[in-house]
């Protein structure tokens, strides 16, 4: 995996494609160019070229969506149109040959557990391969830390200084989210089980929501969250699927 780290590589667009041009006639299998892209200002002309001349897998785009609140975007001065993002994101999935990974943070300004649900639920119905769910740090000399107490931040007073608590997320909300995180790593972004997770989440009211459960459930019945075997993995699902998806399960398990 080659990882490109300059997100505005696309600012200049006759730039940008002599970059894909060029790595796209030197593709070879077996490597991955990473980009970290803003996704929204990706030009029409990027787009119509990556669809018809990327090789398979060669491009992996990374996403920083990082929350879908227009006011906690404009409190963290991050400008995205999410609409435009949603539209270039969809138009790139079309034929399957780049894979997302598309980040939020949990904790930032203003977003209560009602509000992040509803950033998770946005972002993951794109369906990236792999939706990172961070948790805010208070890093030194961040325009956050230095307003923390506005917030009500209390986090961690050694490296990596994470969110423990705030006005808007209380401990329970953020172990909640801790949560939904470990099972959207065991059961999505894994990709141990894609054909039975694409209909379970295609028919989901809430994608958070429905992790939050499983991880409840999880809790109730006394599962493993570590040192399982992949089998204990699936039997915990069909467990809670009451044997709905058993066909896809077993097709899964055995790809």
């Amino acid at each position: 995996v080659i990882k490109l780290l300059d997100r505005s590589f696309n600012a200049k667009t006759e730039h940008a494609l002599e970059i894909l041009d060029f790595v796209f006639k030197h593709a070879r299998p077996g490597v991955q160019l990473q980009f970290e892209i803003n996704g929204d200002v990706l030009d029409q002309r990027i787009i119509d070229f990556i669809n018809e001349e990327a090789p398979d897998g060669l491009l992996r785009f990374e996403i920083g969506i990082q929350s879908t609140y227009e006011p906690t975007n404009k409190v963290v001065r991050r400008y995205q149109n999410f609409e435009r993002l949603c539209d270039v994101i969809k138009q790139l999935q079309q034929n399957h040959k780049i894979d997302f990974h598309l980040d939020l943070i949990a904790g930032l300004p203003l977003e209560n557990l009602q509000r992040f649900s509803k950033s998770f639920d946005d972002v993951f119905r794109l369906y990236p391969k792999e939706l990172q769910l961070g948790f805010l740090k208070l890093l030194r000399g961040t325009s956050l830390r230095n307003e923390a107490n506005k917030y009500g931040y209390v986090y961690q007073q050694e490296a990596p200084y994470e969110l423990i608590e705030s006005y808007d997320l209380s401990k329970e909300d953020i172990e909640k989210i801790h949560l939904a995180e470990d099972m959207l790593e065991k059961y999505w972004n894994s990709g141990k089980m894609k054909i039975t997770m694409n209909k379970v989440m295609r028919k989901a009211a809430s994608p958070f929501y429905f992790f939050l459960d499983l991880g409840n459930y999880y809790q109730l019945h006394h599962f493993k969250r570590i040192g399982y075997q992949n089998d204990e993995l699936f039997k915990y699902l069909n467990e809670y699927l009451k044997g709905e998806y058993l066909d896809e399960l077993i097709e899964d398990y055995l790809l």
